[in-house]
């Protein structure tokens, strides 16, 4: 492993430093609890800072699928600056929705979904702007969620529930879960079609992965574990393998 560089404290000041890469590994994203957002190269060297309206402390940074647009949430904010790597320009996404706790881009990056604290959701579309508010999606706060290539949004929160939602936000399938998911992950299993969308669905909790078929949502797999465990997810050519 190689030392690409070490950033200096004063970028991020004191605390915890949320950071997150660009796709194809070109640039790293870091925000600490200054209000500012840095863009670094592979070099170390910065490439941007983004100011932003609020000091209050970044809570997720989140690049879309080919790194063009990086969405940056922030504690007890409804807006969301998202920033455009091509222009180095941002654009104020007002959600109307207060505490945003999770983000994730869709696999081919146009669709945005944002959940808050209370376990509503926004959907943001890219190409037309237009926000789609869905209140109520949890009922609790939205801690995961994964999107596979037909536009399908999975979402775990702390009310213990899997929702799966279209393009539009409506759920077209929910289910209980015996503890909080802490991650979940659309993926393949080995045989699956690699021109059709994942239908595999990865659930991890602290004694249990579940693996749930959208094909076969009767018949979900349920593997235990003695201790309390959190496993990670990997992909490698579109397969799910956990650790």
């Amino acid at each position: 492993m190689k030392k690409l560089f070490k950033l200096a404290s004063k970028f991020h000041g004191v605390g915890p430093v949320v950071f997150a890469w660009h796709p194809n590994g070109t640039f790293l994203a870091t925000a600490g609890k200054n209000g500012l957002v840095h863009i670094f190269d592979r070099q170390g060297e910065q490439h941007d800072e983004i100011g932003l309206d609020l000091t209050a402390p970044v809570v997720a940074l989140e690049w879309d699928t080919e790194g063009s647009t990086l969405a940056i949430l922030q504690q007890g904010s409804s807006v969301v600056p998202l920033w455009d790597n091509g222009t180095r320009s941002t654009l104020s996404l007002d959600t109307n929705l207060k505490d945003p706790t999770f983000a994730r881009w869709s696999k081919e990056g146009s669709l945005l979904a944002v959940g808050t604290q209370k376990g509503n959701l926004v959907l943001y579309s890219k190409i037309t702007r237009k926000l789609v508010p869905v209140v109520g999606k949890h009922s609790r706060r939205i801690l995961c969620g994964s999107w596979n290539g037909d536009d399908k949004l999975v979402l775990g929160g702390e009310d213990r529930m899997l929702t799966v939602s279209n393009p539009q936000g409506d759920t077209i399938e929910q289910r209980e879960l015996s503890h909080t998911p802490w991650d979940i992950k659309f993926g393949r299993k080995r045989g699956d079609s690699m021109k059709a969308a994942e239908q595999l669905i990865a659930i991890a909790l602290s004694k249990a992965i579940i693996l749930f078929n959208l094909q076969d949502p009767a018949n979900p797999v349920e593997l235990t574990f003695q201790t309390v465990r959190f496993p990670v997810f990997f992909y490698f050519r579109e397969l799910i393998f956990i650790v």
